[in-house]
């Protein structure tokens, strides 16, 4: 027995534990929206952390070339 398109109504699903929830929203609870919200946070401070490590050495090396 399989399932015809039609017969699964317009959907999307939850970004952050997958449950199905109507099309206009994001997520299903405020409880997902918290925690999807940190996860997002907590990944872009971890795509910065090269960047600004890259930057504290090349200042590091330029205080350390001045002094010397």
């Amino acid at each position: 027995m399989s399932v015809e398109l039609s017969d699964i109504p317009p959907h999307k699903h939850c970004l952050n534990c997958g449950v199905s929830i109507p099309p206009d929203r994001d997520t299903c609870s405020d409880k997902c929206k918290t925690e999807w919200d940190r996860m997002l946070s907590r990944k872009k401070f971890w795509n910065y952390l090269p960047l600004i490590g890259a930057a504290f050495l090349a200042l590091l090396w330029l205080i350390l070339m001045m002094s010397g």
